[in-house]
């Protein structure tokens, strides 16, 4: 492909025209979130988005404060929401908060948790869209920036919709993974979705710093061990711990984003928005690979593969029966599983709050209504600071639930592209994979945590005449009484919550499955009917990206092969 370098702006405009024009002739929808992220990257060529991605935890916000200098971004307990945070150089310190509905204004920055953190804005309430932050101390780093991107690789949230519409905007991506534990399945799903969108990836290997050297080398050897052979391709990995002690790593690493990123700025972009573009190039081909074929066979041979493909498509609704059979089990694995986690978690969790309780009552001092209100607050506090330490055990539990979950939708996904790619293959000789199926998962919501009125009115109301002195141990023993009923209460709203989360989940992935099963039997069917000038406007579109590949030959392959030249079976990831 030709260089973007050496004709920055035109070439890819006009590849990117090429395209959109070829997947709204032939009703390419697949295509349309990597066509509308090459169309955002244009007008940005001065920087490049640095995504820092991981699952919740995984020491993503430590990283970001020791790159800029400060405790900047939250590091909380609890999860934080979808809203994506900027975070580049600029003459002054300032933050801006763009809402959802187009309005957008500047915030203090010691305020940034008010808008970034499900404490303080949960289910995203206050509609944040994005918070674009500038610091004097990024000078070092003047053509990036660095990109928030909260829990793409948990269960849930890698799939939100605000870090879904942003995953194809990614110009180089940090991919955050604990040494404990070192490589999880959501963590081989994050990086195969980052791969699509660019190719310049680096693995932070954090919290090194909890275990010894030799078993961090092991920890290493293992990740790109796997990767190599589940991903097929190399990733650099730096070991990290934001410690001190570990200064070297830390070193090591900015050293690496200065010299690979900011210092070869024009061969990042380069390289980035190639790879963009190679990507379309490449699915729009295997698509217009199949109208082509069908043009070039015999009438007999297309009405073979249309009978061949809406009979598969007539038997989707047998395959649709299953996968709902399929998900109310899975459903009720799900509930049964957080039933009996958090069965286990009420008396650690109780204990916590009675020995927090212990200790704080004894500085509550006045009346009976002044103690009445240090329990309502301090209640409040404990329980939102215990649920906030149970909340990630809910991902926890029906991780693998899930991620079985996923895999299973995925090879009924994948049973029946190979069934249609067999029918293809039958009536034309042609190799077809389709489109790659990628369930989407519903985010959960950190619940509301509401705590009941210790005392009833008529005794609210009377508390001047309670002598605090002579009842003091007696409304105590009454107040640690109420404990047990709060936090159970709580615990089982959190546990209902996940379980409603994990439901929609389960039924979303469910429901992806059918829809996009359906759209691959109509778009295979709408790619094989003969039309009015079919071939020609087919031979028009192959030529149009062949224009775009004529740059340097070898960059992209010409065209997919025929079944028969192929030699080895498509494989799913």
């Amino acid at each position: 492909m030709r260089s973007c370098g050496r004709t920055p702006v035109s070439f890819l405009e006009t590849g990117l025209a090429t395209i959109s024009g070829i997947q709204a002739d032939f009703h390419l929808e697949s295509l349309t979130p990597q066509i509308s992220a090459l169309a955002r990257s244009l007008p940005e060529r001065h920087v490049v988005n640095v995504a820092v991605v991981g699952r919740f935890k995984a020491g993503k916000s430590s990283f970001l404060n020791d790159i800029v200098g400060r405790e900047l971004l939250p590091v909380d307990v609890l999860p934080a929401t979808s809203v994506i945070t900027q975070v580049s150089y600029g003459q002054a310190d300032r933050a801006e908060v763009r809402y959802l509905d187009g309005r957008s204004g500047e915030i203090d920055l010691g305020e940034l948790a008010e808008y970034v953190t499900e404490k303080n804005n949960p289910e995203n309430v206050k509609r944040v869209g994005v918070v674009d932050v500038e610091l004097e101390s990024l000078a070092a780093f003047r053509t990036v920036r660095f990109v928030d991107t909260p829990g793409l690789g948990s269960i849930f949230s890698e799939t939100t919709k605000t870090s879904l519409e942003w995953l194809p905007d990614i110009g180089a991506a940090v991919v955050a993974l604990t040494v404990d534990p070192p490589l999880a399945e959501s963590d081989l799903r994050l990086l195969r979705d980052v791969m699509r969108s660019t190719p310049e990836i680096v693995i932070l290997l954090t919290k090194v710093d909890q275990v010894a050297g030799e078993q961090a080398h092991a920890v290493e050897t293992f990740i790109s061990s796997e990767i190599r052979e589940r991903l097929g391709r190399e990733i650099p990995i730096y070991p990290y711990s934001t410690r001190p002690g570990f200064e070297h790593l830390r070193d090591r690493f900015r050293d690496y984003l200065v010299d690979r990123v900011v210092g070869h700025h024009e061969e990042r972009l380069e390289e980035i928005l190639g790879h963009k573009l190679s990507t379309l190039v490449r699915e729009c081909r295997e698509y217009l690979a199949l109208a082509e074929a069908a043009t070039e066979v015999d009438e007999h041979a297309r009405a073979g593969l249309l009978e061949l493909t809406r009979r598969e498509q007539g038997n989707l609704d047998q395959v649709h029966r299953a996968i709902r059979v399929l998900a109310r089990d899975l459903e009720r694995r799900a509930h049964d599983t957080l039933v009996e986690a958090y069965s286990g978690l009420l008396s650690l969790t109780l204990a916590s709050v009675a020995t927090d309780f212990d200790t704080q009552s004894r500085a509550w001092r006045g009346h009976l209504g002044k103690t009445s209100e240090a329990f309502q607050r301090w209640v409040d506090t404990a329980l939102r600071r215990e649920m906030g330490k149970v909340l990630p055990s809910g991902e926890k539990f029906l991780a693998p639930i899930l991620a079985e979950a996923e895999g299973l939708f995925r090879r009924a996904v994948r049973g029946f592209q190979d069934r249609l790619a067999g029918a293809v293959e039958t009536a034309l000789g042609l190799h077809f994979s389709g489109a790659t199926f990628a369930a989407e998962v519903e985010p959960p919501c950190f619940p509301r945590i509401r705590v009941d009125k210790t005392f009833d009115i008529p005794l609210d109301m009377a508390w001047f005449v309670v002598p605090m002195p002579v009842f003091r141990r007696l409304i105590y023993r009454r107040l640690r009484s109420q404990l047990p009923w709060e936090v159970e209460k709580n615990l089982i709203r959190l546990a209902g919550q996940w379980n409603e989360a994990a439901k929609r989940s389960i039924e979303g992935m469910s429901r992806q499955a059918q829809d996009f099963m359906d759209r691959e039997a109509a778009t295979v069917i709408d790619l094989a009917t003969s039309g009015e000038n079919k071939r020609e406007r087919v031979m028009a579109a192959m030529a149009r990206l062949d224009e775009i590949d004529s740059g340097e030959q070898g960059s992209l392959p010409a065209r997919p092969m025929k079944a028969a030249e192929k030699g080895t079976p498509h494989t799913d990831g």
